[in-house]
C-alpha cells in the first residue's frame, strides 16, 4: 500500500526530469512509480505543483490511500476492532471476528461494522447527529466502545483524507498502525493520521457506539484488573 509520495529530479544526456517514489505502509522500502499512476490516483499536474515539485525529495502522503491488493483495503478497520476485542480479553470472539474479517474485499467500514453488529454481548448504537458534531475527546464515554472512520486534513495543502479507521475504548485510541492503545488527546489523534505532522485529525465523518453488557463488561474489568497494557 502506497502511502508517501516523493519527487526528486534527475539529470540525463543533459536533461533534467523528475523521478516519483513512493513509501510503503509500515516499511521504509520504496518504490518507483510512473505518470499515469499518479494521474490515476488524485496526484495530478496541479497536485503535484502545490506539493512534490514545491520540495522535492520531502514525503507527501497521498490524497487517497490506493492498493493493488484488495484485501489490503480492509487492515486498518477490522484492525483496530481485532485491537479492541483483544484488549478486552474477549478472545473467542477476537478469534471469529479475525476469521470473518478476512473474507471483506469491499465497503471495508460497512462490512466491519456489520461484522461487529453481529458480535454477542455488545448493544449497537448510532450517534443521533451527524457524525461530524462528534468530539472523540469530549463525547466519549468510559465503558462504550467507539468504531469511526475518520479525516485527516493536511496542514499545508488543505487537502483531506477520510480512507482511515480507528475504535476508542476506556478513553484509549486503537489504530493498527500503533502496536499499543494510545491515550485519547487531541495529540495522539494527530498520531493516527498517516504523514503526521503534516496531517492532523479534522473530524469523525462515521461513527457506531457499542456498549458491551454488563456481564461483558464485568468480565472485561477483572480482565484488565490482571493484566497491565
Amino acid at each position: 500500500m502506497i502511502y508517501m509520495v516523493r519527487a526528486y529530479r534527475k539529470q540525463e544526456l543533459g536533461r533534467c526530469h523528475y523521478i516519483f517514489q513512493g513509501k510503503v505502509q509500515g516499511s521504509r522500502s520504496t518504490e518507483d512509480l510512473d505518470l499515469q499512476w499518479m494521474n490515476q490516483n488524485h496526484m495530478g499536474t496541479e497536485w503535484r505543483k502545490k506539493t512534490i515539485f514545491q520540495r522535492p525529495e520531502h514525503w507527501y502522503r497521498v490524497p487517497v490511500l490506493k492498493t493493488s491488493d484488495p484485501d489490503q483495503r480492509q487492515v486498518c478497520t477490522s484492525g483496530c476492532v481485532t485491537q479492541a476485542l483483544t484488549y478486552m480479553g474477549l478472545a473467542d470472539k477476537t478469534v471469529k471476528f479475525k476469521f470473518a474479517s478476512n473474507r471483506i474485499v469491499e465497503r471495508p467500514f460497512t462490512q466491519v461494522l456489520q461484522l461487529m453488529q453481529s458480535v454477542k454481548g455488545f448493544t449497537h448504537y448510532k450517534w443521533k447527529s451527524p457524525a461530524t458534531t462528534f468530539d472523540p475527546v469530549k463525547h466519549v464515554l468510559f465503558e462504550q466502545m467507539y468504531f469511526m472512520q475518520i479525516r485527516a486534513k493536511s496542514n499545508r495543502t488543505g487537502y483531506t483524507d477520510n480512507t482511515h479507521a480507528i475504535c476508542v475504548f476506556h478513553k484509549l485510541i486503537f489504530d493498527v498502525n500503533h502496536v499499543r492503545p494510545l491515550q485519547l488527546t487531541r495529540e495522539n489523534l494527530d498520531r493516527c493520521c498517516l504523514g503526521n505532522p503534516e496531517w492532523v485529525y479534522d473530524c469523525t465523518v462515521r461513527l457506531s457506539l457499542f456498549t458491551p453488557t454488563k456481564r461483558v463488561y464485568n468480565f472485561i474489568t477483572k480482565h484488565l484488573s490482571n493484566h497491565s497494557f
